[in-house]
């Protein structure tokens, strides 16, 4: 989950690096987010509703782009997806089809911000020679982005706030998978990392809107799919809605906890 943080930002994307809290459990989340959340900044409402241990879905208006969230290549993501819509609507929420303009060409401009910021850089930092060998290779392609292209990828984040100003008048929460695909495998006789950019393209398909207009998202497992790998759904909120996000989150964790005992291969930790 992206947070209400001002500090703890990265300087090798500062429009884009943010800090967000992981928990193991919603209560988790909640704690984290109020932790790292910045109190003192006027006009940063950080808190968590009253209703945080009975957050009532039943008026909940939830928007979703059909076309942006059937991208992806496990059937198992769209059935947790369709699972959750319909037990929302079961509940009394309202699901509102939502359509979003040059949303491809969004994500595109996203994928130039990261990518100009990030030579910006490493082209500064003494210590750019120990990068891995992917990480080169990446960086060679960058430094044929233009101060033009950056420009317009800025137009296209304005044209990306607009649409969700618009959005969420209409809706309370945007909702998608989280991911196109679930966990990949590593090789285990990899001593220096992988490279794979449409990978990394498929793992960020539905974070890349939250994080380019810098809204707050957060994401709720819904069980595992048939390679007992975990499968989770993303609800996007309005800016400054991080608390009300953690109040979702606590309700999918009640609704959907029967579907998250499980654990996925090789999982020791703590979790729902």
């Amino acid at each position: 989950m992206e947070a209400a943080v001002s500090r703890g930002e990265y300087c090798s994307c500062p429009t884009v690096a943010i800090t967000g809290p992981i928990g193991a459990t919603a209560d988790d989340l909640a704690v984290g987010y109020l932790a790292i959340g910045d109190h003192s900044a006027p006009g940063m409402p950080v808190h968590i509703p009253r209703n945080y241990f009975g957050f009532d879905v039943s008026d909940l208006r939830i928007g979703v782009i059909r076309a942006y969230n059937a991208q992806v290549f496990n059937p198992a993501i769209t059935a947790a997806l369709t699972r959750v819509e319909d037990e929302l609507v079961k509940r009394g929420a309202t699901v509102v089809d939502i359509s979003f303009p040059y949303l491809e060409l969004v994500r595109q401009a996203h994928v130039i911000t990261i990518s100009s910021e990030l030579y910006s850089a490493i082209t500064s930092d003494p210590n750019s020679q120990q990068m891995q060998f992917g990480t080169v290779a990446l960086c060679s392609a960058f430094r044929h982005l233009s101060v033009k292209d950056y420009i317009h990828a800025q137009k296209l984040r304005t044209h990306a706030i607009h649409v969700l100003r618009n959005v969420f008048s209409r809706v309370d929460f945007l909702m998608s998978p989280t991911a196109a695909v679930t966990a990949p495998a590593f090789p285990r006789d990899t001593w220096a990392g992988i490279s794979d950019t449409t990978l990394v393209t498929d793992i960020m398909r539905f974070s890349f809107l939250a994080n380019f207009a810098g809204t707050p998202a957060v994401t709720c497992p819904v069980g595992l799919d048939d390679s007992g790998l975990p499968v989770a759904v993303q609800f996007m909120g309005e800016w400054w809605s991080e608390g009300r996000l953690c109040a979702l989150a606590k309700w999918m964790e009640g609704e959907f906890a029967s579907l998250n005992e499980a654990r996925a291969p090789g999982w020791d930790g703590v979790g729902f």
